[in-house]
């Protein structure tokens, strides 16, 4: 059995504010894992229930799983404004919203909204839940 933490990597993009400050434009970062399984199988077959009873038939399988998973964060900060601790401390959260669920894309979702274009595999996405969805 194995696991390795074998990707992480990211980029940061930086602007220049009007007081001369630094602050981020672009983030993005990409973690990632593999995992295997490396071992020997065999499966038997017995006929009864009694430990001294011969093997009907044997299955010796050699088994090699590798699998990996690879999640990418991207933020993007459209606009900015100082933000005083006074008013930190006083946002409340929101638990309480509205919510739509999709089983594939839909353009008219975001008519009327300023957002980048999506790409391709946000386009093609399809769900598999068999879940109604909302309108």
């Amino acid at each position: 059995v194995s696991n390795k933490e074998d990707v992480y990597n990211g980029i940061m993009i930086f602007e220049k504010d009007q007081k001369g400050k630094y602050n981020p434009k672009y983030i993005e970062k990409s973690a990632g894992n593999t995992f295997g399984v490396d071992r020997p199988l065999t499966l038997l077959v017995k006929k009864g229930s009694w430990l001294w009873n011969k093997r009907l038939k044997e299955l010796d399988l050699e088994m090699d799983i590798i699998a990996s998973n690879v999640s990418k964060f991207q933020w993007i900060v459209y606009d900015e404004e100082e933000l005083t601790k006074d008013a930190f401390v006083a946002v409340e959260t929101n638990t309480n919203f509205d919510y739509q669920k999709f089983k594939k894309y839909n353009p008219d979702f975001w008519d009327g909204y300023n957002i980048m274009e999506p790409n391709q595999a946000i386009k093609s996405f399809s769900s598999l839940d068999d879940s109604e969805e909302t309108e």
